[in-house]
């Protein structure tokens, strides 16, 4: 188990924050996209369905749709036997297909020639009552199960959507990407990477280019991450990759180019394989939460190493609005981020959160501030919004001969 998805594990459902305290917890994300002109060369023919469909790598012609229900000749041999996209329009691939108009509906699975379907379904469109005098259109965009009978916005790159992993400080992989063309890893501190309709990076501080793997993963990294063995796997020089820390405090994006430079297709990256990389050997024995030194002080701990800030608010009771704010420092080598009070006078008297400013995939890429509780709380207060300072090794949380209490046999689990 990583120290990532680790550190996950023991979050309290009160304090999950949208899966990790690194991500903001507010909704969105950003995209661009257009509606192209779909008006095909030829004229749809009666008692026709003309299925459109639009893929990013622009191979629509090596998809087909298999129809096993409302043609007039329905698809008999999986997979061979498909009604190919090799007609073309702005829009993408599309084909013309005779229906037999005693159906009611054509059923269907859009697949390449391996077995790969587009929707994980098999789907269906119910049949127009005029499709026997003017014919039938319907969209459908690669990725989705969505069936249109309007012309759906394509979207050249949505940054809401981690599409690309980030596994150790050298290496990318993106999982069904062409290993032609060329890639980019596009940076910016704080954040607000956007792209305009024609392709064009706006916002980013700068991009490194990256050497694609003829090769793909390594073995020591197939054993880690099995699943993303047959992915595109791209490569950092050691330089770049020396700016690791730096750039996952911001926001970092994984364009895919073609021959000549155009953007074809851009995505947000997930990064908790380069953050155990990066961290984990510092940070793996730090004692999070809060601890206690022999005078009862107490010092409180938070790895969080994409953020750019921590600071640590302290309630002196639970449901005060009055707070004191102090800044946290954070160790660069751990991404643990700490605070030693003055004295003992939190311990069991002060409840506390932790304000952690990030770049937020969940905020359309923008720097945020969550006030978050402490994933190692002992003790919350009634609503689960403050953690509690609570040293359980003091008398004045104890009960009268807890520490001679002996240990109750249980018959059962859930007696606990």
């Amino acid at each position: 188990m990583s120290l990532f998805s680790g550190l996950l594990k023991y979050l309290p459902a009160s304090v999950v924050l949208c899966s990790s305290l690194l991500a903001g917890c507010s909704g969105g994300g950003s995209s661009t996209t257009g509606t192209p002109s779909t008006t095909p060369a030829a004229s749809i023919p009666a008692k026709t369905l003309r299925m459109h469909f639009h893929r990013i790598q622009k191979d629509e012609a090596a998809w087909g749709a298999y129809a096993f229900e409302g043609p007039v000749k329905p698809s008999a041999e999986w997979i061979k036997d498909r009604f190919m996209f090799t007609q073309s329009d702005s829009f993408g691939g599309y084909v013309d297909i005779p229906i037999d108009t005693s159906k009611t509906a054509v059923k269907f699975l859009v697949t390449d020639g391996n077995g790969t379907k587009n929707c994980a379904s098999d789907q269906a469109v119910t049949l127009a009552s005029n499709i026997a005098t003017t014919g039938q259109e319907i969209w459908m965009l690669e990725g989705s199960c969505v069936i249109s009978d309007k012309v759906l916005p394509v979207t050249v790159a949505n940054l809401s959507d981690a599409k690309a992993m980030w596994l150790d400080k050298t290496t990318l992989v993106w999982p069904a990407v062409p290993t032609t063309g060329s890639y980019k890893l596009y940076y910016a501190a704080n954040g607000n990477i956007s792209v305009d309709a024609n392709g064009v990076f706006t916002g980013s501080d700068g991009s490194y280019a990256l050497t694609i793997v003829p090769g793909g993963l390594s073995s020591a990294l197939q054993g880690k991450f099995p699943h993303l063995k047959s992915a595109t796997t791209l490569k950092l020089t050691d330089a770049d990759a020396a700016n690791a820390r730096s750039r996952l405090k911001g926001q970092v994006v994984l364009a895919q180019l073609d021959v000549g430079g155009k953007l074809i297709q851009a995505t947000s990256i997930q990064s908790a394989g380069v953050l155990d990389d990066v961290y984990a050997a510092n940070a793996a024995n730090a004692r999070l939460g809060v601890t206690f030194d022999s005078n009862n002080v107490p010092t409180f701990r938070l790895w969080a190493p994409t953020a750019q800030s921590v600071k640590l608010n302290v309630y002196l009771d639970a449901t005060s609005a009055n707070k004191t704010t102090l800044d946290m420092v954070e160790d660069a080598a751990s991404g643990v981020w700490s605070y030693t009070a003055a004295n003992s006078a939190y311990t069991n008297v002060a409840y506390y959160t932790y304000s952690v400013n990030v770049i937020s995939r969940f905020a359309d890429n923008k720097l945020v501030s969550n006030e978050v509780t402490d994933p190692y709380s002992l003790s919350l207060n009634a609503n689960s919004r403050r953690s509690f300072v609570a040293n359980l090794a003091s008398s004045d949380l104890k009960p009268a001969g807890w520490d001679s209490h002996s240990i109750p046999a249980l018959a059962h689990p859930a007696d606990i």
